[in-house]
């Protein structure tokens, strides 16, 4: 027996297709992470521990050529899954700056970079923003912290030309 699709009554067929939006889309698009083809320097390979304190994550500084700064998340000693892509600090920085000074900050203030992507993510890397000192934590709450001493630091080790992609490429990989 053979079943017929059925198909609105209510719905006309439109005659001639919608135009593309020439301005693009209408929804601000996530920050584009960089992916791997893109050649980052590794300049620095630290562990801090998430916010909730129940797992230690490992970490990365990078630069590319032009020297723009860059983070990602590397491993995990407990089981939260995360995106390993490089995140433009640059953008990370602009979202701490957008938000409202009378609320303390939360790793909400970093979920508009990652839609579509793991949950954990804004979360672990906003623990490697408090660790680095781009957030300071203010008792139970959170504000944007002073970012020189960290920028300094990356300055100095760019500037000693410091690169520590070969001991990542060597080592097992994370889990």
């Amino acid at each position: 027996m053979k079943v017929n699709k059925q198909t609105s009554v209510n719905r006309k067929a439109r005659a001639t297709p919608r135009p593309a939006n020439p301005k693009g889309p209408s929804k601000t698009k996530p920050a584009s992470p960089v992916k791997e083809e893109t050649p980052i320097r590794i300049l620095k390979i630290a562990e801090c521990p998430s916010v909730s304190g129940q797992s230690t994550l490992t970490y990365h500084v990078g630069a590319d050529r032009s020297d723009e700064l860059f983070l990602r998340l590397y491993g995990n000693s407990g089981g939260g899954q995360f995106n390993r892509d490089w995140v433009p600090l640059a953008a990370l920085r602009d979202r701490l700056k957008e938000w409202p000074g009378d609320r303390a900050m939360t790793t909400a203030v970093l979920r508009p970079l990652f839609r579509a992507r793991s949950v954990n993510t804004p979360s672990f890397l906003f623990a490697v923003l408090i660790q680095e000192g781009l957030v300071a934590r203010e008792g139970q709450s959170c504000t944007t912290g002073d970012a020189e001493p960290f920028l300094q630091s990356i300055q100095a080790l760019i500037d000693a030309e410091v690169d520590l992609s070969l001991e990542v490429a060597v080592s097992p990989k994370p889990s």
